[in-house]
């Protein structure tokens, strides 16, 4: 399943056309698009297991949205039951570089 960058729908089956390149024969430049808006290239569809949305990016499973909320969640539950010396250490090898799951 695809999902186009552009408009944000998603479909099976790409519009496929060709780019010639002004040769005369094959091969020629296959060129990917969305049936809907025909914006070039679009993206694999992911599936975020949160909240079934699909999107053209995820992380660990999530998409970008559900990534924040689980970020903000963490930070809470961190700040609740860890002192400060504990938590610096934590959130700082859980959170950096967006490699936030423990």
């Amino acid at each position: 399943m695809f999902i186009c960058d552009e408009c944000r729908k998603l479909f099976e089956v790409c519009n496929v056309s060709y780019e010639t390149h002004g040769l005369d024969t094959p091969p020629y430049e296959q060129i990917l698009r969305c049936p809907y808006c025909l914006a070039c290239n679009p993206s694999f569809a992911h599936r975020c297991s949160k909240c079934g949305e699909y999107t053209a990016r995820i992380f660990d499973g999530y998409c970008g949205e559900c990534k924040e909320q689980l970020k903000k969640e963490f930070r809470k539950t961190m700040e609740e039951n860890f002192c400060i010396e504990d938590r610096r250490f934590l959130m700082y090898n859980a959170l950096y570089d967006d490699d936030w799951a423990l």
